[in-house]
């Protein structure tokens, strides 16, 4: 997932109440039913392993993980009233 490929939503992070200076991790995690899912969450920094990268000023954290599985996505967050996350092939 190249940096220059990632479009995240400013306002979607501003609107999460989290300082400016924060930034976008990427990772992912068991839901209920032993699926994994991807999520988003603002960090002040990167986790151990993570790469990081920006775009649009925005820093932003992929778990090692995803890295491979990301790398012709493009993340997009649409607006709604569940804020969608949208993974687009490049």
């Amino acid at each position: 997932m190249g940096s220059e490929k990632w479009r995240p939503q400013a306002q979607s992070r501003a609107s999460s109440g989290e300082p400016a200076h924060y930034g976008v991790r990427v990772f992912s995690e068991p839901t209920e039913s032993g699926r994994r899912a991807i999520r988003l969450a603002c960090s002040e920094h990167p986790f151990e392993g993570d790469q990081v990268g920006e775009s649009e000023g925005i820093p932003h954290f992929v778990a090692p993980q995803l890295v491979e599985a990301l790398d012709n996505v493009v993340i997009d967050i649409e607006q709604n009233l569940v804020g969608t996350l949208v993974l687009r092939k490049r």
